[in-house]
C-alpha cells in the first residue's frame, strides 16, 4: 500500500500534522501552568506521540510527550527572535 511505503519513507505526510522544525508550546508535566517553547523533531501520527527538542539555546533537552501536551503553534514563519 502506497501510504505504508510512505510512512516507512518518512515521506507520508497527515494535511495538518506538524512537520519537522515547526514550534510547538509544550507541557513538560501534564495540567501544569507552565509552557515552554520547543521544536518538533518527529511527530508519530499512529501513536500521537511527538519527539521535541528545547528551544532555549542553552537547553539540549529532548523530550516525548503526547499530543495532549503539545500545541503545535501555526502562522510562525512571520515572527523573528527578538
Amino acid at each position: 500500500k502506497l501510504e505504508t511505503m510512505l510512512k516507512t519513507t518518512g515521506e507520508f505526510q497527515i494535511a495538518g500534522s506538524a512537520k519537522p522544525n515547526d514550534l510547538a508550546a509544550i507541557q513538560v508535566v501534564p495540567n501544569s501552568a507552565d509552557w515552554i517553547l520547543a521544536k518538533v523533531i518527529s511527530h508519530d501520527p499512529d501513536s500521537g506521540m511527538y519527539r521535541l527538542s528545547d528551544e532555549d539555546v542553552e537547553s539540549n533537552k529532548i523530550f516525548h510527550l503526547p499530543e495532549s501536551q503539545v500545541v503545535v503553534l501555526s502562522g510562525t514563519e512571520k515572527l523573528s527572535r527578538g
